[in-house]
């Protein structure tokens, strides 16, 4: 038998992206997706999901975990931080760190529907290889010049260090986090930004 499955993001590309790659695993059906709390509402009393797969980077995340409480909730980019785990132990969810594939996804689906606890990837307190928390200390500061729009000569003068290790810096940063340009990387700090507010937040609601 299928699993029903609502998936909720608020930002398209992704969810879009991520229910195309749920709509080809077999024991999956994909009720509906949703883009904010109030349509996941009416999808949670309209399609009966037995999952809901919720997008953490979202704004107002920790207040749809909270709503949908008589629903199996599955949060999605997970920080490997103990206070986000156990945060989602506490408030019954699973989840799945940022590092965590499809198939990894899956199992975590799977598992919920069956009503066991949540994929725990990886272990609390490990941060994940690659990502924003793979950066060195430097790497941060002149990703966070970056998302400033600094340039290279710019971001050199603040820090105090030479153009050519500036350009050393970005290209191991970009490399790190799989972006191949910088507005990417700076997109990527603002997501990363959200997520972990949310997850601040949520930890202060369980």
């Amino acid at each position: 038998m299928s699993i029903r499955v609502l998936l909720i993001s608020d930002l398209r590309l992704y969810r879009e992206g991520l229910a195309g790659a749920l709509a080809g695993c077999g024991r999956i059906t994909l009720v509906g997706t949703a883009a904010n709390l109030a349509a996941a509402e009416r999808q949670v009393a309209r399609t009966r999901p037995q999952v809901v797969v919720l997008d953490m980077s979202m704004p107002d995340a920790p207040g749809v975990v909270h709503k949908l409480r008589g629903v199996r909730v599955i949060a999605l980019g997970v920080p490997a931080a103990r206070h986000a785990i156990g945060a989602c132990l506490e408030a019954g969810v699973g989840y799945l760190t940022r590092d965590g594939s499809i198939d990894d996804l899956v199992r975590t689906i799977e598992a919920a529907a069956a009503d066991e606890p949540g994929r725990r990837l990886p272990a609390p307190g490990v941060p994940p290889p690659g990502g924003i928390d793979a950066l060195t200390p430097r790497e941060s500061q002149i990703l966070e010049m970056l998302a400033r729009g600094l340039s290279n000569t710019q971001i050199a003068r603040e820090a105090t260090i030479e153009v050519a290790t500036v350009k050393n810096h970005v290209h191991n940063l970009l490399e790190k986090l799989g972006a191949r340009r910088r507005g990417e990387a700076a997109a990527m700090l603002q997501r990363w930004r959200a997520s972990t507010a949310a997850w601040n937040e949520f930890a202060g609601w369980s």
